[in-house]
């Protein structure tokens, strides 16, 4: 595939971060993935383009057009937006004016109306369509009230009531002509005198002459004027003309007739409310038709609801109303009059009217009491008739009846069948579903009757054999009631009788009732495997009717066989079953049975047979199942005798003594005159129906086990479990129960399955475990016992056991060089190298015990899991200096033995002081004076030393302070001591001893000190939190941040009266505050420096050239630390006058823009005193490098995203600029992690051999320094050689020249452990170079490049960089700072990071089919042939499909297929067929066509038959085989 290539200087649109709120409102992030290129992140506001437009005209035309499509985008913009606020603005207005609308229709319902609001009636229809512009709304796609709304908008809006006409209503004219004349008729103005002029209002009369309403100023006129007003009137031919006017104008006008005097038949007085009026249009000259208008239907003026009265339920001696109701119908008010019904069961009430006079108003109703008075329970009919204008009076009928009962009853009802002498009671359930009623229950003889309370009195019906009750009972609607109908039959016969059923409304039904007399019989149907046939001699039942025999079975099994029962007759028969000893004779099939049955029969309890149910009820007509079982419970033969017990039968009645009726016998029926019911309760006994004899044999189980004995091979672990396989065959009937025992002795032996049952005439696999914890032989005999078997089967099993073996790891036990009275440590590796669990134990050899010393083990004794490997520590406690040898034994539980051997050195401690006599000169009183003594320990056995108190005679004179007062001595090491000698007297001390306690030695060392005591002058002391031990020491911290200036203070105390200048300084990193700059009030800035002032934040406007807080510290860091050490320390108050009796406070600053261990000494220089130096340290921390994309804030994470790229595009290059401000030159190594979520480690253990980031070429190799040749031994005179007799200087005056002990870097080795955060791979991100050098002040170009690797799916690569920091070597720098500064650097110090994020995508190739099946061919042989010939060339079938790559770069790809298929050529030139093409390059959002040929010929057919001929070769093979 190939990748889109963009300018030098561009990058692919990167996605943007979603918003960490989840309530913002930013959808920026959504467009940029949607848009990429063509979303522009920044917003322009309108103040931007109008400062573009300011700027146009250059000589650039891109800027222009930029410009220009600006403006139009805003144009565009700003024109939407007015129409988003004219659409706001119209739908406002509209809902202003609904409401207001609104409002005065509400206003104008409820006027009048006081507790229209209490009513609850809903709101009137809202004005809302009529005032929203629809048309508007939808040519600005907006919802309408069309949309959502059902209701259909009227064709105009409703026109508003107005109380004036708009023909009536006053003009302005009019108004002012109206108003003017009235007033002058209340006060009419005067009239001038024989001069001729008159007061008139002209039309182009000045304003001024005006009131405020429009109506011509009144002048003041005079009151003698007032009489010649008459001057003016009208004259009398105009008054009449007037008069004439207002005659006609209050004339009474022709008004329509009242329609309530117009006929309703009447030309267009039939207008109605419920039928609309249609219009039919105005006909010219067409002569009107009268048959039309004559013929027409009775006019409806009232509808009368109900429009009839009905009465359904009604007693005897009740009234019952009912409520007409007329309802007007006609437009106008009518009148009515009702006509009473014919008859007395009916009446008419007074008419209840709405109004006055009996007029009712059009929609309006009134109200007729209709009443009725039944004096029986039959039907009534009658009608009212309703007389109004329309010319056919209304009739109304009225009817009166109850609903006839409806009985749930069959006009036949069998009650069944019953044993004859027995008794059978049906319960017979009737139910009314039509109108209630009283119903009597009479024999069909004594109908019809006239009396039927002596019919019914006893409340039973009698008709032999058949007696009903009760015989009297009522039903409403709805109700139910039950029939009791007993049936007794004499004897076999089908009985039928009728009742007659009579309702108190005079209806008479007739019912039969059907009854049959049966006699109880039973027979056996159907036995699985059939009946048997007794066999010649065998001893049989003698009242047995059936045999059923079984097959042999084993002990304690079972074997079911189904027998079904059948009832012979129509009567349910309770049973229940009986099991009796046989009464056995021996059976002749020549001779009959001539033998009496036995009266009394003996209960089988102990038969092996049982059947199942016991007892039950046979259903009429019907077959039960049962099961009989044969379960033998021992080894014989088995012989019963099944009786079925039939329950309470009864006991036929003697038949009566009368003739029957010719004629019965034979139909079976019988006559009610020869049958009579039963007068007490029949006899019930019990009878044996059937009697079945059943036979069946037990025979003993043949169960075997193959083989019958076990022999483990070889040896067996202990504790490790053995299986071996074994079969038991069982050839018994039925299936065998077995059971096997269990060892649980000194070994465990038991079979699986430890039991279960084994069917008859198979086999089971069976399995033998055997786990065993004590070695040896074991001999042991299992035994399985069978169910129902006397003697158990036994499996002989025979194996040997073997114990446990651990090993020793270690080759001995070398405790090495020991001191004595300490203990030393080794450990022992013991391994379990067997499968199974050991139990050891160690100890020191008896032989060897408590001579050389005391050997102990942690632990002693334990258990090892199979093949574990566990590490003992042994520890070794010597009692005497001496060599120890010795023998450790291991011992294992039922297992091997093991031995190794240990040894040791032991020793004591031994040390001494180079030099026991110290002098000490220049020492004033209360001045510390600081010496250095030197211990050396002469062993190689570590110890640890204190100092003691002070000894001797001026002891007391003087103080030493010891630093450090205790510490520990390394093999061979000479340890430094800091002494502080303090006198507090002047004068002379010489006998002052200072013991110091070397652990192991038995004496101390001593160290003499003497000195010429002086004059004390000055002290010295610093803070309580930067004393340590009493030491003065400035001490900035352990983690001091880089660019942090942290403080610290000095004081100086005179504790004299006399007077001295003091000059402090920094021996090393010294630096000194900068001086003001010195500039001319009247020189002006520069043009630069007018230029930088304008764009750097100006904080104080009436100076330029001020700057900020943040940026005059960080140019007085950079001052401070020009020197390009690392650090620096200022010094406040450096210099000045120690006053009597006074004390100043010294302040240093410390400055830092390198990391590092830093440590100074600050000199003190007080008068002719000597120097006093204040050891300073300081530890920074923090990593000088910044990226170019975070170097304006600290906290920013810098985080470097690559967007989304598709997978197998071209490599993708970023450029990183880090930026070094530090003084040195800082080498980078980079590397870098991929994080998994799967990734479960927690640490990295990180092993280098030698420098971990040694320097490197350009080819990566590691550059071996040169080593330095060796420095060629002085030889020094004699009288300088330290330790020579002829040496009279101090050896600490001596100086020799030697070379330090160079380290080889590649000799040792460094581990590291640091939090697991990813896996460091070289894919998909790559950073070059690994490794690079930042110059100091200066900036450094890296290069990242991403390698979008082939992914089926989506994935996102989440990476980080990590670049270690090492400082390269500066022979000039080192020489002068390498005393005073330590660096940590590679793993030991903090990285740089970088987070590196991109998305990788798969690329992929749209393909749409230009059919919806996709690429189906279907093509014939036929296509082959044209006019019966075959042609040469083959036929093709072509399909194509269009591939789209929808994704935003070039994809290249190639098309393969396989004949018969074949493609046709991409390139459009050639359009050639061809199996394969070339590469193509599909550009993103494009797409063309692919053409796919299907090629059907002679040479595909003869391929189909030969593959169809070979099928068909191999289908007869297998048949003849």
């Amino acid at each position: 595939m190939s990748s889109e290539i963009l300018p030098n200087g561009q990058e692919k649109a990167m996605y943007l971060q979603r918003p960490s709120s989840g309530r913002s409102q930013d959808v920026g992030h959504i467009l940029a993935k949607t848009f990429r290129e063509l979303f522009t992140r920044d917003a322009i506001d309108s103040e931007t383009i109008r400062n573009l437009n300011v700027s146009r005209g250059g000589d650039d035309p891109y800027h222009d057009r930029y410009v220009e499509s600006l403006q139009k985008v805003n144009e565009e913009h700003e024109r939407r937006m007015a129409e988003v606020a004219m659409l706001e603005r119209h739908i406002m207005q509209a809902q202003a004016r609904a409401m207001s609308a609104d409002e005065r229709e509400f206003s104008r319902v409820s006027s009048g109306h006081k507790h229209y609001r209490e009513l609850g009636l809903p709101p009137a229809r809202s004005h809302f369509r009529e005032c929203i512009d629809s048309e508007l709304l939808r040519k600005h796609k907006l919802l309408t009230p069309e949309d959502f709304s059902t209701e259909e908008p009227p064709p105009v809006p409703a026109p508003q009531e107005s109380r004036i006409p708009s023909y009536a209503m006053d003009t302005q004219n009019s108004m002012l002509i109206r108003r003017s004349y009235d007033d002058l008729i209340k006060s009419p103005g005067p009239t001038l005198r024989d001069s001729g002029e008159t007061l008139h209002l002209s039309q182009d009369k000045d304003l001024d002459d005006l009131d405020p309403d429009g109506i011509p100023k009144q002048p003041q006129l005079n009151p003698a004027f007032r009489n010649d007003l008459w001057r003016d009137q009208l004259n009398p031919e105009q008054r009449e003309i007037n008069r004439k006017d207002l005659e006609n104008l209050q004339a009474r006008a022709n008004y329509l007739k009242n329609p309530r005097y117009v006929p309703p038949s009447a030309q267009g007085g039939g207008r109605m409310l419920i039928k609309a009026q249609k219009r039919e249009a105005k006909k010219i000259g067409v002569k009107p038709n009268p048959e039309k208008y004559a013929k027409k239907d009775p006019s409806v003026v009232f509808i009368a609801s109900p429009p009839i009265i009905s009465f359904t339920e009604f007693q005897v001696g009740h009234v019952y109303e009912a409520t007409l109701e007329l309802k007007n119908v006609t437009t106008a008010m009518r009148q009515c009059r009702v006509i009473p019904p014919r008859t007395s069961y009916f009446s008419v009430g007074l008419g209840m009217f709405p109004g006055e006079h009996g007029l009712v108003a059009p929609g309006m109703s009134c109200q007729y009491t209709i009443r009725f008075i039944p004096d029986c329970l039959g039907d009534f009919e009658d009608e009212i008739k309703v007389q109004t204008q329309s010319s056919t009076p209304m009739v109304i009928k009225i009817e009166a009846a109850r609903p006839p009962p409806v009985l749930s009853l069959p006009s036949s009802i069998d009650i069944g069948q019953c044993l004859v002498g027995g008794i059978r009671a049906a319960h017979i359930k009737v139910q009314n579903t039509g109108g209630a009623g009283k119903f009597a229950i009479l024999p069909h003889s004594t109908w019809p009757t006239t009396n039927f309370k002596s019919a019914t009195k006893t409340g039973v019906v009698s008709q032999p054999p058949f007696e009903i009750r009760p015989s009297v009972f009522d039903l409403g609607r709805g109700h139910s009631t039950l029939l009791e109908v007993i049936f007794a039959p004499p004897s076999v016969h089908t009985y039928l009788q009728t009742v007659t059923f009579v309702c108190d409304n005079c209806q008479v039904k007739h019912f039969t009732l059907k009854g049959e007399g049966q006699t109880a019989g039973v027979e056996l149907s159907e036995v699985d495997g059939g009946t048997s046939e007794p066999r010649s001699g065998e001893m049989c039942d003698v009242a047995a009717q059936h045999l059923i025999r079984f097959h042999n079975l084993n002990p304690f099994t079972y074997m079911q066989k189904k027998m079904m029962i059948k009832n012979t007759i129509n009567v349910a028969l309770p049973y229940h079953w009986k099991i009796i000893k046989p009464c056995l004779i021996p059976t002749d099939p020549e001779k009959p049975d001539e033998t009496s049955l036995p009266q009394d029969r003996i209960l089988d309890i102990d038969s092996a047979f049982s059947i199942d149910p016991q007892s039950g009820v046979l259903p009429p007509r019907g077959e039960s199942e049962f099961q009989l079982t044969f379960a033998p419970p021992e080894i014989a033969d088995f012989h019963s005798v099944l009786h079925l017990i039939l329950q309470e039968v009864p006991e036929a009645r003697p038949s009566s003594n009368r003739p029957s009726r010719p004629g019965t016998a034979e139909s079976g029926v019988s006559d009610i005159s020869e049958i009579e019911m039963p007068s007490s309760a029949p006899v019930l006994h019990d009878v044996t129906a059937l009697e079945i004899e059943v036979k069946g044999q037990s025979e003993a189980f043949k169960v075997l086990l193959s083989p019958y004995a076990i022999q483990v091979p070889g040896k067996v672990l202990v504790g490790t479990s053995v299986r071996k396989q074994f079969q038991m065959i069982n050839n018994s009937i039925s299936s065998a129960v077995f059971q096997w025992d269990r060892a649980y002795t000194d070994f465990i032996m038991q079979v699986e399955p430890p039991m279960g049952e084994i069917e008859a005439g198979s086999s089971i696999l069976m399995s033998m475990d055997l786990t065993s914890d004590i070695p040896g032989d074991i001999d042991h005999t299992l035994l399985c016992h069978i169910e129902n078997l006397d003697q158990p089967l036994s499996l002989n099993v025979q194996a040997t056991i073997k114990g446990p073996e651990v090993a020793i790891d270690n080759p001995d036990i070398n405790f090495g060089l020991v001191r004595l009275g300490d203990k030393s440590t080794q450990e022992i590796t013991i391994r379990n190298t067997c499968q199974i669990m050991a139990k050891w134990w160690l100890q020191e050899s008896p032989e060897y015990q408590s001579k050389q010393g005391k050997i102990e083990f942690n632990p002693v004794n334990g258990v090892l899991r199979p093949l574990e490997t566990k590490k003992i520590i042994a520890t070794f406690d010597p009692q005497s200096c001496q060599s120890m040898r010795s023998i450790i034994d291991l011992y294992v539980q039922d297992g091997n033995q093991s031995h190794i051997a240990a040894r040791g050195e032991v020793q004591v401690s031994d040390a001494c002081l180079l030099s026991s006599h110290l002098s000490l000169e220049d020492v004033y009183v209360d001045v510390p004076v600081n010496q250095t003594v030197t211990i050396y320990n002469k062993t190689l056995l570590d110890t640890d030393f204190r100092w003691g108190q002070l000894d001797g005679e001026d002891a007391s004179r003087c103080s030493v302070t010891v630093a450090p007062k205790s510490g520990h001595l390394a093999p061979r090491e000479k340890y430094d001591i800091h002494l502080t000698f303090t006198s507090h007297h002047q004068g002379k001390i010489g006998d002052v001893r200072l013991p110091c306690y070397v652990d192991g030695m038995s004496h101390p060392l001593c160290l003499a000190l003497s000195a010429e005591v002086k004059g004390l002058q000055v002290s010295y002391s610093p803070p309580q939190h930067d004393s340590v031990d009493g030491e003065l020491l400035l001490d900035f911290g352990e983690i001091v941040l880089l660019g942090e200036t942290p403080k610290r203070t000095v004081y100086i105390s005179n504790n004299t009266a006399i007077a001295a200048s003091y000059n402090i300084t920094v021996e090393r990193f010294s630096a000194r505050p900068p001086s003001p700059p010195e500039q001319d009030k009247g020189s002006m800035p520069n043009k630069t420096q007018r230029k930088s002032a304008i764009l750097l934040r100006t904080p104080n406007l009436a100076n330029p050239m001020s700057k900020t807080a943040a940026r005059a510290h960080a140019d007085m860091c950079s001052m401070m630390l020009k020197e390009g050490l690392g650090a620096a320390f200022v010094v406040q108050s450096a210099s000045g006058v120690l006053k009597p009796f006074s004390e100043e406070i010294i302040e240093v600053t410390a400055f830092s823009d390198m990391w590092g261990s830093y440590t100074d000494i600050l000199v003190s220089k007080v008068g002719h005193l000597d120097e006093v130096k204040i050891p300073i340290k300081i530890t920074v921390s923090g990593c000088p490098l910044k990226f170019q994309m975070a170097s304006t804030s600290t906290d920013t994470k810098p985080v470097l995203r690559f967007g989304t790229h598709v997978s197998g595009v071209n490599s993708i290059d970023r450029q990183m600029r880090v930026n070094n401000p530090s003084p040195y030159d800082v080498r980078v190594d980079w590397e870098i992690f991929n994080r998994d979520s799967e990734d479960k480690q927690l640490l990295d253990f990180i092993v280098s051999f030698g420098d971990s980031f040694p320097l490197k070429d350009n080819t990566g190799k590691e550059i071996v320094p040169k080593e330095e040749g060796p420095i060629h031994a002085m030889r020094l005179p004699t009288d300088l050689i330290p330790n020579s007799p002829d040496s009279s200087l101090p050896s600490r005056h001596l100086t020799t020249l030697t070379r330090a002990p160079t380290i080889d870097k590649t000799s040792y080795t460094s581990v590291f452990i640091r939090q697991h955060e990813g896996r460091q791979l070289e894919d998909p991100f790559v950073i070059s170079p690994q490794q690079v050098v930042v110059p100091a002040r200066g900036t450094a170009q890296i290069s990242i490049r991403f390698t979008p690797l082939t992914f089926e799916d989506h994935r996102e690569c989440d990476s980080y960089a990590l670049g270690y920091l090492t400082l390269d070597p500066d022979k000039k720098r080192t020489k002068a700072v390498d005393d005073k500064v330590e660096r940590i650097q590679g793993y030991s110090m903090e990285p740089l990071h970088l987070d590196i994020t991109a998305h990788v995508k798969p690329a992929l190739l749209l393909i749409e089919c230009s059919d919806d099946e996709g690429m189906r061919f279907r093509s014939a042989v036929s296509d082959l042939m044209v006019n019966g010939k075959i042609l040469d060339e083959p036929s093709m079938k072509m399909s194509s499909a269009t591939l789209s790559n929808t994704t935003e770069t070039p994809l290249t790809f190639r098309l393969v297929t396989q004949p018969p298929f074949i493609l046709k050529g991409l390139d459009p030139a050639t359009q050639s067929m061809c199996q394969q093409t070339d590469f193509n390059t599909l550009t993103p959002q494009h797409n063309f066509e692919v053409v796919v040929g299907f090629c059907t010929s002679l040479d595909l057919l003869a391929h189909c038959n030969s593959s169809s001929n070979e099928g068909q070769g191999q289908t007869e093979g297998q048949g003849s085989n």
